[in-house]
């Protein structure tokens, strides 16, 4: 009589999974540390920051459905799992719809940073509203496909969820739109009137995108791979799952990390201060330990908000825009 329940993950599926927990935890983080930046700084939240909130929110979740996937008979040969199909296939369903809108909530956010930030350029105004439309295109195509291709109750033997062809053209979308997305903001960039080492810095921090773009292209791969008739899909949608639920968790991550970059700066400059007379400290002839601050003012630190300016690329409100 075939095992029936729950089933203890496969190795390939742990690192998948513990891989995209530590991803999604330092994403949490600095989803929280962005909007900590937003308030001290007082630039207001906006809606690239409600989106990408959503879109760690819904990151959570889907990180609970590969969790339950992947106890409930992933990895394993369709045979030992007789009695879970249906809900193996319903579960990668919902799987499937939270990384849709939890990809298409992270695109709202770095498009509407893109027009906040760069307010003055109405071309990256115009092409950003146009990948917004392209990205609710791609959302409600491949929201359509998956209940008409593969739908959840699909359970008849000599039958499978078609996840390949579902999968394929909408994974390919994506690809083409990370792409764009990546390359979009760097005409403006290097139009600022900035130094060089300032312009290859920021654009070094938002071409970090490029590692989600990587695990984009494996996930489309992994989907490639799939035989569309083949009833052994507990073993066939291993990579494609955990590239899905990696995906949205790393772009949250990068597109997160420019923004919080001052603070880390701020953060080991106080630090700085703080260990320099520890690790060189200097005696005056009358024996008294004196120390050197910079600006000549022992013992002052430079507040976050006095060095707005230089960083308001990152966290500029509407006025502030490049």
């Amino acid at each position: 009589m075939p095992q029936m329940g729950t089933f203890p993950m496969v190795p390939h599926m742990v690192n998948f999974v513990a891989t995209t927990s530590a991803v999604c935890f330092l994403a949490l983080v600095l989803v929280g540390l962005r909007i900590y930046t937003r308030i001290i700084m007082r630039a207001g939240v906006g809606w690239d920051d409600w989106f990408i909130m959503v879109s760690m929110a819904l990151c959570i979740g889907l990180l609970a459905v590969e969790g339950i996937l992947c106890t409930s008979g992933i990895g394993y040969h369709v045979d030992e799992v007789r009695g879970n199909e249906v809900f193996l296939i319903q579960m990668i369903t919902v799987h499937d719809l939270i990384f849709v809108f939890a990809t298409l909530m992270n695109e709202f956010s770095i498009l509407s940073f893109y027009e906040r930030v760069f307010s003055t350029s109405r071309k990256l105004r115009i092409i950003s509203r146009i990948f917004n439309g392209f990205f609710v295109i791609w959302a409600i195509v491949s929201i359509t496909e998956l209940f008409v291709v593969c739908h959840p109750d699909l359970s008849s033997e000599g039958d499978s969820c078609k996840r390949g062809t579902v999968l394929g053209e909408s994974s390919a979308l994506t690809v083409v739109g990370d792409v764009v997305v990546l390359i979009l903001p760097l005409p403006s960039i290097w139009k600022l009137n900035a130094k060089l080492h300032t312009k290859v810095k920021i654009t070094a921090l938002l071409l970090l995108g490029v590692f989600t773009l990587a695990i984009a292209i494996l996930r489309y791969t992994s989907v490639l791979r799939q035989d569309s008739n083949d009833v052994d899909f507990t073993m066939r949608t291993q990579d494609s799952l955990g590239w899905a639920g990696l995906e949205p968790n790393l772009g949250i991550f990068c597109a997160s990390l420019p923004m919080v970059q001052n603070l880390f700066a701020d953060w080991k400059e106080r630090l700085t201060r703080r260990l320099k007379p520890m690790m060189n400290p200097l005696r005056n002839n009358s024996g008294r330990e004196t120390r050197t601050v910079r600006g000549g003012t022992q013992g002052a630190s430079t507040p976050l908000g006095d060095r707005s300016a230089q960083y308001s690329w990152y966290i500029s409100s509407g006025g502030d825009s490049v």
